[in-house]
């Protein structure tokens, strides 16, 4: 990470526990907005889609991702590879503004 984002990481973790309630009141907006339900988990719902909630949920299926996932070994059943689409993992090392958040990093 570049050391303006790392500055910038920051400051936004300083101002949520300084000034907007900490990882609780996050949390609590985060449930309003549907991302995490009332157990504290992420919503596997279609709105608000969140590929990667719904991959780990067993609700979406990655193709062709077998023999990643398989590279585990004993982890398989803790932790999963996900992948970005193919059109995003091409712009990795774009520098246009469109792909920000989108391309893969």
């Amino acid at each position: 990470i570049h050391q303006l984002q790392l500055a910038e990481l920051r400051e936004a973790r300083r101002l949520l526990r300084q000034q907007l309630g900490g990882a609780e009141a996050l949390k609590l907006e985060l449930m309003n907005a549907g991302f995490v339900d009332n157990a504290g988990f992420l919503t596997t719902e279609e709105k608000p889609f969140n590929v990667f909630a719904r991959a780990a949920g067993g609700l979406l299926k990655q193709p062709d991702m077998e023999s990643e996932q398989e590279a585990l070994g004993t982890f398989k059943e803790k932790f999963l590879i996900c992948r970005n689409r193919p059109e995003n993992d091409l712009q990795w090392d774009s520098k246009d503004v469109r792909w920000s958040g989108k391309a893969s990093m």
